[in-house]
């Protein structure tokens, strides 16, 4: 409603003549609800790209912040693994998502995105618990979680969570934390 009335006003403001069928254009732009973009991916399958924007979803999600999928994390990856990562990278990572729905096809006799979401969680707790003393190249869902966790603090909800304090500025070596404190990002 107030950007029909900011319109109004430039117009009666400014002086500006504008044609009565234009302004009706206009006016009745600002009423229609924006409809949710519908994503494709890029690099990945589509398959590849709904169980990414799944696992991204449970890996951070929404509590009183918004969860990693709101922020795009998936859409961010994608782009990445398309314009940034080597190709055999790329592929490895797609076939890492492709290991991960095979051993929940195993498992629940599902793929990630059709399992309730304590299966969810369940199955990449279990995950996150295989991660524990393995050495040597990094498995695929430490890189996925890594993938996530900056994919969501670079983007501008991820970031709208962290407390920016501006470098050069004073120093505080020593402050004591508590639970309400949000995480410090310095730059």
């Amino acid at each position: 409603m107030e950007r029909r009335n900011a319109l109004k006003g430039m117009a009666a403001t400014l002086g500006i003549t504008v044609a009565t069928p234009t302004l009706i254009a206009l006016l009745q732009a600002c009423e229609q609800p924006v409809q949710e973009e519908v994503w494709k991916p890029l690099f990945l399958t589509e398959p590849q790209g709904k169980s990414l924007a799944a696992m991204v979803d449970r890996i951070i999600p929404k509590t009183d912040t918004p969860s990693a999928k709101e922020a795009g994390v998936h859409q961010f990856i994608d782009l990445i693994l398309k314009d940034c990562t080597e190709a055999e990278d790329a592929k490895k990572f797609a076939a890492g998502i492709d290991a991960l729905e095979q051993k929940c096809q195993e498992k629940y006799q599902k793929g990630f995105i059709d399992l309730e979401v304590a299966q969810q969680d369940e199955f990449l707790n279990t995950e996150n618990e295989a991660l524990k003393g393995v050495e040597g190249e990094p498995p695929f869902f430490l890189t996925l979680k890594r993938s996530t966790i900056q994919g969501y603090y670079t983007s501008e909800i991820g970031a709208q969570t962290l407390t920016y304090v501006p470098v050069p500025g004073s120093y505080d070596g020593c402050i004591d934390l508590t639970p309400e404190m949000k995480t410090y990002s310095y730059s």
